[in-house]
């Protein structure tokens, strides 16, 4: 998917390009294509989530090589995107399953995607809600966070 496709609103600038590409690439990609990256990312690249800090290229790329060698069925969707001073906002939703986690059933969750750029990404930073990714689904506490939740819902 495309930012086009999204917000027709958005104009085909560098930025919106870069932002494009990058859809692109997360469409697509697996272990075996991990050098689309570079088309992206900077050398330097800051990437966080709430499990990781990683800095440089070649160590969030062996993050992601580690990752799809652990998880079957993973697919990512950018629902919306805006592009706007050298920064980007990606509203996404991920699918995946994990043999170890919600006895190997898929497992979705929503999350946003911070991207600051020059001409590449420097930055990038995932918002996510790790119960609703991990805590939820492992053995024992799954159940306690669930009820937890449901509990502090009421």
């Amino acid at each position: 998917m495309n930012i086009s496709s999204i917000d027709n609103s958005l104009q085909n600038d560098d930025s919106s390009i870069l932002i494009n590409r990058f859809i692109d690439i997360y469409s697509q990609l697996n272990s075996g294509n991990l050098h689309l990256l570079d088309d992206v990312y900077s050398d330097s690249i800051v990437f966080s989530d709430p499990l990781h800090k990683l800095e440089s290229l070649e160590r969030v790329k062996s993050y992601m090589a580690h990752m799809y060698q652990n998880i079957n069925n993973y697919s990512i969707t950018i629902n919306d995107a805006m592009v706007a001073n050298d920064q980007a906002y990606l509203q996404w939703s991920m699918q995946f399953s994990h043999s170890r986690l919600n006895k190997g059933k898929l497992i979705s969750f929503d999350g946003v995607s911070r991207l600051i750029f020059d001409q590449k990404i420097t930055h990038h930073q995932d918002y996510y809600d790790l119960g609703a990714m991990l805590y939820e689904h492992l053995p024992l506490i799954g159940k306690v966070i669930k009820f937890t939740k449901a509990k502090a819902g009421q």
